[in-house]
């Protein structure tokens, strides 16, 4: 846990953010292959676990009695929460987005493909983050707006994204849309994604839901059912899932 702690510090820059990967696309040798490589770029997912994870670390280092990485960790995640408030939060009331929070920015703090959404965007609200403007009902209503079709047979289901997969209908990204209404209270939202998940077709008879469906003819295979939505499916559809920790160390 220490050590785990420790690399996502390392990465953190002097805003507080945690620089995540990126692929790219690279020749060797004739062959079009993928490299990997940590970037200046800032993602609102990677911030929001990692923000997550470093109050894990900080409430373990307490249970060890070592109060100075609890103290480490703990500045960290500040700095960290800091950062999203300041660097990755649509504080402008003019911009379409505003109340939830930019997905990616780059090492110039450029929102990068703002003109499509995925759920990373609501990622602080999914997870819990005490971030600015988690709990409101600006950022329910935005996800819902954004993501979940509203009518005909299909009404109710939440999809990829609202670019190139807009009429992917997935019940994994129908119980994270859950996990954010239901902490807001928006229970309407929810029941909806709910019941269009349960009448999908999707639940596989040996476990695990198929991962996405655009058409009777157009859906994923079977093989792709993925622990990730298995656990917001438990979740969601038991009320909801608290990511935070006990609050049982407040820093000095």
């Amino acid at each position: 846990m220490r050590q785990g702690a420790e690399n996502l510090i390392s990465l953190q820059g002097t805003d507080g953010l945690i620089k995540g990967g990126q692929e790219i696309y690279e020749t060797l040798e004739g062959s079009e292959i993928y490299q990997y490589r940590i970037s200046d770029w800032r993602w609102n997912s990677d911030n929001s676990f990692a923000y997550q994870a470093l109050r894990a670390a900080e409430l373990w280092a307490v249970e060890a009695s070592d109060n100075t990485n609890a103290q480490t960790f703990h500045n960290a995640a500040e700095a960290l929460l800091n950062g999203i408030n300041t660097k990755l939060y649509v504080s402008d009331s003019a911009d379409p987005d505003h109340g939830v929070w930019w997905g990616v920015i780059d090492g110039n703090d450029i929102p990068q493909f703002p003109s499509g959404h995925e759920w990373m965007s609501y990622a602080p609200q999914m997870v819990d983050v005490p971030a600015q403007g988690v709990g409101q009902q600006i950022v329910g209503d935005w996800i819902q707006n954004t993501f979940q079709i509203t009518t005909g047979d299909d009404s109710g289901a939440v999809v990829w994204n609202d670019a190139w997969a807009s009429e992917r209908k997935s019940p994994g990204f129908s119980f994270q849309a859950m996990l954010a209404w239901l902490d807001i209270g928006q229970i309407d939202y929810a029941q909806a994604a709910k019941s269009w998940v349960m009448n999908s077709g999707l639940l596989h008879p040996d476990g695990g839901w198929i991962d996405w469906i655009e058409s009777d003819t157009s859906q994923a295979g079977d093989w792709e059912r993925f622990i990730d939505t298995s656990f917001y499916a438990i979740a969601a559809c038991t009320g909801g899932y608290d990511f935070n920790i006990p609050a049982t160390y407040t820093g000095n």
